[in-house]
Protein backbone atom coordinates (compact mmCIF):
# COMPACT_ATOMS: atom_id res chain seq x y z
CA UNK A 1 0.00 0.00 0.00
CA UNK A 2 2.81 2.42 0.87
CA UNK A 3 4.50 1.75 -2.46
CA UNK A 4 1.32 2.67 -4.39
CA UNK A 5 0.92 5.89 -2.43
CA UNK A 6 4.57 6.80 -2.96
CA UNK A 7 4.32 6.31 -6.73
CA UNK A 8 1.13 8.38 -6.85
CA UNK A 9 2.74 11.11 -4.75
CA UNK A 10 5.79 11.21 -7.02
CA UNK A 11 3.58 11.49 -10.10
CA UNK A 12 1.64 14.37 -8.55
CA UNK A 13 4.86 16.13 -7.52
CA UNK A 14 6.23 15.75 -11.05
CA UNK A 15 3.00 17.13 -12.52
CA UNK A 16 3.07 20.10 -10.12
CA UNK A 17 6.73 20.81 -10.98
CA UNK A 18 5.88 20.82 -14.69
CA UNK A 19 3.02 23.25 -14.09
CA UNK A 20 5.28 25.55 -12.09
CA UNK A 21 7.84 25.57 -14.91
CA UNK A 22 5.04 26.89 -17.14
CA UNK A 23 4.18 29.58 -14.56
CA UNK A 24 1.06 27.92 -13.14
CA UNK A 25 1.15 28.12 -9.35
CA UNK A 26 -1.52 26.57 -7.16
CA UNK A 27 -1.22 28.40 -3.86
CA UNK A 28 -2.29 26.30 -0.89
CA UNK A 29 -2.54 29.33 1.38
CA UNK A 30 -2.69 32.42 -0.87
CA UNK A 31 -3.19 34.75 2.10
CA UNK A 32 0.30 33.89 3.34
CA UNK A 33 2.12 32.70 0.22
CA UNK A 34 0.91 35.38 -2.18
CA UNK A 35 -0.98 38.02 -0.15
CA UNK A 36 -1.09 40.63 -2.92
CA UNK A 37 -2.47 38.11 -5.40
CA UNK A 38 0.36 38.95 -7.79
CA UNK A 39 0.73 36.81 -10.86
CA UNK A 40 4.41 37.71 -11.26
CA UNK A 41 5.41 35.70 -8.19
CA UNK A 42 6.28 32.39 -9.81
CA UNK A 43 7.46 29.47 -7.76
CA UNK A 44 10.50 27.69 -9.20
CA UNK A 45 11.22 23.98 -9.57
CA UNK A 46 11.36 21.49 -6.75
CA UNK A 47 14.39 21.67 -4.42
CA UNK A 48 17.58 20.06 -5.64
CA UNK A 49 17.23 21.16 -9.24
CA UNK A 50 19.60 24.09 -8.94
CA UNK A 51 16.99 26.80 -9.39
CA UNK A 52 15.81 29.27 -6.78
CA UNK A 53 12.51 28.53 -5.05
CA UNK A 54 11.02 31.88 -5.97
CA UNK A 55 11.80 33.98 -9.00
CA UNK A 56 10.25 37.09 -10.48
CA UNK A 57 8.68 36.86 -13.91
CA UNK A 58 9.24 39.63 -16.41
CA UNK A 59 7.28 42.72 -15.44
CA UNK A 60 4.37 43.29 -17.82
CA UNK A 61 3.74 46.67 -19.41
CA UNK A 62 1.66 48.98 -17.27
CA UNK A 63 -1.95 48.51 -18.26
CA UNK A 64 -4.25 51.47 -18.64
CA UNK A 65 -6.77 51.84 -15.82
CA UNK A 66 -10.29 50.67 -16.49
CA UNK A 67 -13.22 53.07 -16.30
CA UNK A 68 -15.28 52.63 -13.12
CA UNK A 69 -18.95 52.17 -14.11
CA UNK A 70 -21.60 54.44 -12.60
CA UNK A 71 -24.29 51.78 -12.03
CA UNK A 72 -24.01 49.10 -9.33
CA UNK A 73 -24.68 46.06 -11.56
CA UNK A 74 -21.95 47.13 -13.98
CA UNK A 75 -19.56 47.81 -11.07
CA UNK A 76 -20.04 44.28 -9.71
CA UNK A 77 -19.59 42.85 -13.22
CA UNK A 78 -16.40 44.86 -13.77
CA UNK A 79 -14.94 43.70 -10.45
CA UNK A 80 -16.00 40.11 -11.26
CA UNK A 81 -14.12 40.29 -14.56
CA UNK A 82 -11.02 41.76 -12.90
CA UNK A 83 -11.08 39.09 -10.17
CA UNK A 84 -11.41 36.35 -12.79
CA UNK A 85 -8.34 37.70 -14.60
CA UNK A 86 -6.25 38.23 -11.46
CA UNK A 87 -7.33 35.16 -9.51
CA UNK A 88 -7.05 37.08 -6.23
CA UNK A 89 -7.30 40.73 -5.22
CA UNK A 90 -6.91 42.98 -2.26
CA UNK A 91 -8.41 46.47 -2.06
CA UNK A 92 -5.21 48.17 -3.23
CA UNK A 93 -4.99 45.91 -6.29
CA UNK A 94 -8.61 46.56 -7.20
CA UNK A 95 -8.19 50.32 -6.70
CA UNK A 96 -5.12 50.33 -8.95
CA UNK A 97 -7.11 48.73 -11.77
CA UNK A 98 -9.97 51.25 -11.88
CA UNK A 99 -10.03 54.97 -12.53
CA UNK A 100 -12.22 56.83 -10.02
CA UNK A 101 -13.30 53.84 -7.91
CA UNK A 102 -13.78 54.35 -4.17
CA UNK A 103 -12.63 51.76 -1.63
CA UNK A 104 -16.13 51.41 -0.18
CA UNK A 105 -17.66 50.62 -3.59
CA UNK A 106 -14.87 48.18 -4.46
CA UNK A 107 -15.17 46.35 -1.13
CA UNK A 108 -18.94 46.24 -1.51
CA UNK A 109 -18.66 44.74 -4.99
CA UNK A 110 -16.10 42.18 -3.84
CA UNK A 111 -18.24 41.26 -0.82
CA UNK A 112 -21.25 40.91 -3.12
CA UNK A 113 -19.30 38.44 -5.25
CA UNK A 114 -18.38 36.52 -2.10
CA UNK A 115 -22.02 36.46 -0.98
CA UNK A 116 -23.02 35.07 -4.39
CA UNK A 117 -20.37 32.35 -4.14
CA UNK A 118 -18.22 33.77 -6.95
CA UNK A 119 -15.38 34.76 -4.61
CA UNK A 120 -13.94 33.77 -1.25
CA UNK A 121 -13.01 36.50 1.23
CA UNK A 122 -10.20 36.07 3.73
CA UNK A 123 -8.63 38.29 6.35
CA UNK A 124 -9.98 41.45 7.91
CA UNK A 125 -9.38 45.16 7.69
CA UNK A 126 -6.58 46.33 5.39
CA UNK A 127 -5.30 42.76 4.99
CA UNK A 128 -8.64 41.56 3.57
CA UNK A 129 -8.40 39.84 0.21
CA UNK A 130 -10.70 38.01 -2.19
CA UNK A 131 -9.99 34.97 -4.36
CA UNK A 132 -11.93 33.87 -7.40
CA UNK A 133 -13.83 30.60 -7.15
CA UNK A 134 -12.88 28.31 -10.01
Amino acid sequence: MAVEWSACNQALNHERAEEEKRGIVRWLRPKFQNPQGRKDAVQGEIPGTGQKKTKKAAKPERAEKRVWPKELPQQVAAVRDLLAEAGALDLAGARAAFKGAKDEALASSLDSLAALGLAVASGAGPARSWSAVR
